[in-house]
């Protein structure tokens, strides 16, 4: 009897062994099919809203024009639609050179920036980054866009050497004419961080730039906007972080911290003014808008670059109506950049095309 029941019991611990291998089984085939599928209707929503995002149209320089809204940016890669799955940055440790134009107004800044009285305020020549290249390409799994950049060495006065001269219609189509069409930098010697941010209350901040600032003063601009540093944007590889300059950026300018796995990037492109480019990215924070307007008049370090702060809802309705509003008091790539952001934040294109018809 005893045999008989050792005999019972060892097959049913087979039974029972062999069960659990056809339910894990069966689990990682479910597992397969779920995330088969997800990726399927991921694929098949990207492909909706990169087909919506067709609506958004250009001006015939190319640069930004979603109905009756234009802004002198050009969108060169992205939508707003798709955020980069990924950045990749490369430093060559070397200078570009630049035309005898620009060392003359070189050395004509540097004579006038250097004597200035007012320590607080002075523009110091920091070292930062020329954009010379960049290159997409695509994940392996499920397609996401991936952007590569490529910098090389730079310093402020030369950038701003380059943003007076880029104004002049003579020394624009000597060198930037074959730039614009074939949508390639050159003498891009300030590579921009722009930053919108979205607060827990959905609201869309709005700086306006002070007196106190060398270009754009008294216009409204992107939330966070920095540049590039080789001093304090590097990560462990000591290659160029755009995420620590987008961080850097809104510490320093509004006195927030944000992480970085909220931070994401949807476009790259540049301005016609003065031809400099930016990488453009969005964050959703946890904090409110008060408690962003008590950090900027706390402990931000850089609040003298702004007059003030404004907090708009962060709807189609309301961004629209901000950009008709002001359209002529906003710093080149605001307008673009507030409305691609709302794409990438899952606005409907359509709509906020018919918006900004009115």
């Amino acid at each position: 009897m005893n045999e008989i029941y050792e005999q019972v019991k060892q097959f049913g611990n087979e039974i029972g062994w062999l069960s659990n291998i056809v339910g894990v089984g069966v689990l990682a085939v479910v597992a397969v099919v779920f995330n088969f599928g997800k990726k399927i209707w991921k694929k098949q929503r990207l492909k909706k809203r990169l087909k919506a995002s067709k609506l958004i149209g250009t001006n015939d320089d190319g640069s930004f024009r979603i109905g009756n809204i234009s802004d002198s940016f050009v969108v060169v890669e992205g939508n707003g639609v798709e955020t980069f799955a990924k950045v990749a940055t490369r430093e060559t440790p070397s200078s570009i050179t630049l035309p005898p134009e620009a060392l003359e107004e070189l050395e004509r800044i540097t004579r006038e920036l250097e004597n200035q009285e007012d320590a607080h305020f002075k523009l110091y020549n920091g070292d930062i980054y020329s954009f010379t290249n960049f290159r997409i390409s695509r994940t392996e799994t499920d397609e996401s866009g991936c952007i590569d950049l490529e910098f090389k060495h730079s310093k402020y006065y030369e950038f701003l050497a380059i943003d007076r001269l880029a104004r002049d219609p003579a020394f624009r189509l000597k060198y930037f004419e074959e730039s614009i069409r074939t949508r390639k930098p050159k003498y891009c010697l300030g590579f921009g961080i722009a930053l919108t941010i979205i607060t827990a209350d959905d609201k869309l901040v709005v700086p306006r730039r002070s007196e106190n600032v060398s270009v754009w003063k008294n216009k409204y601009t992107i939330s966070a906007n920095e540049a590039l540093s080789r001093m304090l944007d590097r990560n462990e590889k000591g290659q160029p972080d755009v995420y620590f300059a987008a961080q850097r950026a809104a510490k320093e300018e509004l006195g927030v911290d944000i992480p970085v796995d909220a931070i994401h990037f949807y476009a790259l492109g540049f301005e016609t003014v003065s031809m400099q480019w930016a990488l453009l990215g969005t964050v959703k924070t946890d904090l409110i808008s008060q408690d962003i307007d008590d950090s900027f008049r706390t402990t931000a370090k850089d609040k003298f670059e702004h007059a003030e702060l404004r907090f708009i809802d962060f709807t189609p309705e309301a961004v629209v109506r901000f950009i008709h509003e002001n359209a002529e008091n906003m710093v080149p790539g605001c307008k673009a950049q507030f409305l691609l952001s709302l794409f990438n934040h899952g606005a409907d294109i359509g709509h906020v095309r018919e918006l900004a018809r009115g």
